[in-house]
Parts: C-alpha cells; structure tokens; sequence
C-alpha cells in the first residue's frame, strides 16, 4: 500500500496584513509535523494540482473576510467543477481540477482564521497572530482524525 503524504497548503499575501494568516502557519509547521508536506504560496494555482493528487490529505489555510479576528473555522473542501475567471484558484475548485486531471481527489479540509486588517505591509494583526499557534494545532488535530478514520499511519 503507498503511503501518501499529506499536504499543507498556507496561501495568502504576507505582504497584506493579515492576509498573510496562512504563511504565518505555514511557517510553523515543519518542526510541529515533520512528516507532512508544506507549501506556502501567495494563492492557489493550478500548477500545484500535481502536489494535491498525490496527497493523502489536504489541509488549505487562509485569512477570511467577514468573521471575527482571530477566530477559526475548519471545513471539509469537496471538489467543484466552478470555473475560475483568472488563474487564482478556490481549494474547492483546485480540488475538482485534481480529480478532472489524474482521477484522484484525496480527503480536503480547509482552516481559516478570521482577519480583518488587509493594508499594505508585513505583519499580522495582534487577533491573527495570537490565532497561529491555535491553527497549527487544529491542523494536526485534522491530520490526525483523517489519518484516524481510513487507518493510515504516521
């Protein structure tokens, strides 16, 4: 049986405030998984739809609009077949690409963490930050329950 590893994608503009939410747990993450891939990209194009396929599982992190600063979400991504106008992806939209071109979609979630401070320049804002240590945990909490539940192994 292959074993898969799994895939963590932070997507995001660090040089955006608190769009740069998944970066900033990207970062985090190799010490805190080590056996997991990680990428950390400003979004999500349809070039690293190779990266999902392969994945046993598939964490997407991002900054959203319209929630409160610093509070997070985890979802389950399902595919799409939407269309993109621009070359800027959806992880639901990236997720049905992989299944239209290599007939394999594995188990997709997605972390967000609620921002609201998007001007130009580096840095997160005092919510957001304070919400990457929380986010890497629900992360590996997700990883770890996926893992759980098709009985693959670390």
């Amino acid at each position: 049986m292959t074993r898969h590893k799994d895939l963590v994608i932070g997507f995001g503009n660090p040089l955006r405030r608190d769009d740069g939410a998944g970066a900033a747990v990207a970062a985090c993450l190799p010490t805190r998984l080590p056996d997991a891939q990680v990428l950390s990209v400003p979004q999500l194009v349809p070039e690293i739809a190779d990266a999902v396929a392969r994945a046993g599982v598939v964490v997407f992190v991002d900054a959203e609009v319209g929630r409160t600063p610093g509070e997070l979400r985890s979802r389950r991504v399902w595919p799409s077949r939407a269309q993109s106008l621009g070359h800027a992806l959806t992880p639901e939209a990236l997720m049905g690409l992989c299944q239209a071109l290599y007939d394999r979609c594995p188990p997709a979630f997605l972390v967000s963490i609620g921002a609201d401070d998007f001007g130009v320049g580096p840095g997160l804002s005092e919510a957001v930050s304070a919400a990457v240590p929380t986010a890497v945990g629900t992360i590996a909490d997700v990883l770890s329950a996926s893992r759980n539940r098709t009985g693959r192994q670390t």
